[in-house]
């Protein structure tokens, strides 16, 4: 559900979310505008990504919580990442198990 309401938010130029009147306190909602890696490290997903707000800083690694609003083409090509690593890994663990 909460995935649902940060992609329903508007997002203004800079990347920020536009907050509703009244709404002081809510937190910032920033952009991802690409995704370059993914690795699985301590039972948390982390993603090679690259937000709005921060196009002079580049690429940064950041867990999965912290991404806020998702474009649907990058959420589609982050889950074809995280698929394509399960595979390897499998695929991996069984060579190892025949030599």
């Amino acid at each position: 559900m909460q995935e649902e309401l940060l992609i329903n938010k508007s997002v203004d130029s800079s990347g920020l979310e536009e907050k509703p009147p009244g709404a002081s306190k809510m937190a910032k909602v920033y952009q991802v505008i690409d995704v370059k890696k993914y690795r699985h490290e301590s039972d948390r997903d982390l993603w090679y990504v690259l937000f709005e707000h921060e196009r002079e800083r580049g690429y940064t690694w950041q867990p999965t919580s912290v991404l806020g609003v998702i474009p649907n083409e990058l959420r589609h090509k982050m889950l074809i990442m995280r698929r394509r690593l399960k595979v390897a890994a499998r695929v991996s663990n069984a060579m190892r198990l025949v030599s």
